[in-house]
């Protein structure tokens, strides 16, 4: 059960603001920094993050990263957010009405879904571009609520094959599903926080398809219940099962535990909060500790696989995120959050 508000501890308080305020600032230097010499479409209103079959990320992670800065509220990292919007604005005339892990490859519901909640934080869900991206997102949903990362049609021009070949790739996903539930437009016309409330694991955790930690996609199961104000039992045992953690040494995964834990109005947050101002960096960032898999597109259940490739981009590889920007974007959003549940 979430604990009572307490007291709060100003000290603290004020400790994470400006941990907040020097992790906004790395991610606002961070932008183009990223970007390798020769990258098109180079701005320094995106970030770069993440190199995939030859490509790095750049649609994606800057949905990420500017939903991040414009959860902080600072004025300078919602400014920056801003700029990240109108930039994400410019590119769907590229590929389709959706977003895509980088301007040149297939939209899919995952990058889409990031560029809608920025879209939303700045109050901009009435533009035309991001009216259009929710509609490919809900375009996504399959008949059990949950949200697909692409669809057959969208997977096309990369030719991987169709029906059991791109299994994987075309079912719905955790952790796609709850960063979708977010989003009232996605949640008030297909079933997303019922496809969670079914898909909850036993112990009390959703399945990451992306993600070696399966704590993203609980973290944001959990705060998309919350924010829809169902399937409160749901919510207090996905907090339960953050709050029982592990991986005590990745910035990224102590975020994530801290994020859904201030979701759930669960005061566990605070020890996990202090861990975050420890790990912290001279130059604002937190460590590289994002853990990206790229599951071949026939496989459904990706923890079956034992030998991810650490050393290539491809299928069957694991990527960090080596210039910090993702790591850094989910502290920005965790104290974000801690610290509003603080006040």
């Amino acid at each position: 059960m979430a604990t009572p508000k307490r007291s709060c501890n100003w000290s603290s308080v004020r400790a994470a603001e400006q941990s907040l305020r020097s992790g906004a600032a790395f991610l606002l230097a961070a932008r183009a920094k990223a970007a390798a010499p020769a990258a098109r479409g180079s701005s320094a209103n995106s970030w770069r993050e993440f190199i995939a079959f030859g490509v790095r990320s750049d649609e994606w992670v800057t949905g990420y990263a500017g939903s991040a800065l414009a959860e902080a509220g600072l004025p300078e990292a919602v400014e920056g957010a801003l700029s990240a919007w109108e930039w994400l604005a410019e590119q769907p005339a590229k590929h389709g009405p959706g977003f895509g892990f980088n301007t040149h490859t297939p939209q899919d519901a995952d990058s889409t879904l990031w560029a809608c909640r920025l879209a939303a934080t700045l109050n901009r869900s009435g533009h035309p571009c991001c009216i259009q991206a929710l509609a490919f997102v809900r375009n996504c949903a399959q008949p059990d609520g949950g949200i697909a990362s692409y669809t057959a049609e969208s997977l096309r021009p990369l030719n991987v094959g169709t029906g059991e070949a791109i299994a994987g790739w075309t079912t719905a996903h955790d952790c796609v599903t709850a960063g979708a539930a977010w989003l009232p437009e996605v949640r008030d016309r297909v079933d997303v926080c019922g496809y969670l409330a079914a898909t909850q694991q036993n112990d009390g955790s959703w399945r990451s398809y992306w993600w070696m930690d399966h704590e993203y996609a609980t973290a944001f199961a959990v705060e998309a219940l919350a924010r829809a104000g169902m399937y409160s039992d749901a919510v207090e045992r996905g907090a339960g099962w953050l709050a029982r953690g592990r991986h005590r040494d990745s910035p990224f995964v102590i975020a994530l535990r801290a994020l859904g834990l201030a979701a759930a109005r669960d005061r566990g947050y605070e020890p996990l909060l202090h861990q975050l101002l420890e790990l912290q960096l001279p130059d604002g960032s937190w460590p590289a500790s994002a853990r990206l898999r790229i599951p071949p597109p026939a496989i459904r259940n990706p923890d079956c696989i034992w030998n991810w490739d650490e050393q290539s981009d491809g299928v069957g590889s694991l990527i960090m995120d080596r210039f910090r920007v993702f790591t850094t974007a989910t502290a920005v959003r965790a104290l974000a959050a801690c610290l509003y549940q603080s006040r």
